[in-house]
């Protein structure tokens, strides 16, 4: 992760976070109830916000909830957010079939456009992408 400066505890997902979650949940088929089980029982550990994006840890409560398959490559979904110029893109990122870090990265010069991470509103999912930044 990137070093800078933490905005303060956050200690559950923000209402950003938890909409595009649950937004991506459709791209899990099958196991899209048991993903969803996964979102539900997150814990977030640290968030570290890079002013480009951030990066949100969590623990999940596997006795909760069961495994999901996630893939090989990092789920990677485009989210138009207010006032992000290009959206805020989100990789999922696992260990051991349980997710991990919740990635968002911009890409433009303007980032998050100042704003906290907590402030982020969610205006509309724009699908999976192949885009890596």
């Amino acid at each position: 992760m990137a070093k800078k400066p933490s905005e303060g505890p956050i200690p559950n997902l923000t209402a950003f976070e938890e909409r595009a979650l649950k937004e991506m949940s459709r791209l899990f088929g099958a196991e899209e109830d048991a993903y969803l089980q996964q979102v539900q029982n997150a814990k977030v550990l640290d968030r570290e916000n890079t002013f480009v994006g951030f990066y949100t840890r969590v623990d999940i409560d596997r006795s909760a909830c069961g495994p999901v398959n996630f893939g090989e490559n990092p789920l990677n979904c485009w989210f138009e957010v207010d006032g992000v110029d290009g959206g805020v893109g989100i990789l999922l990122w696992v260990e051991d079939d349980y997710l991990d870090t919740i990635e968002g990265f911009t890409a433009n010069d303007d980032g998050l456009g100042g704003q906290n991470l907590a402030d982020l509103k969610y205006v509309a999912y724009s699908g999976p992408s192949t885009k890596f930044y």
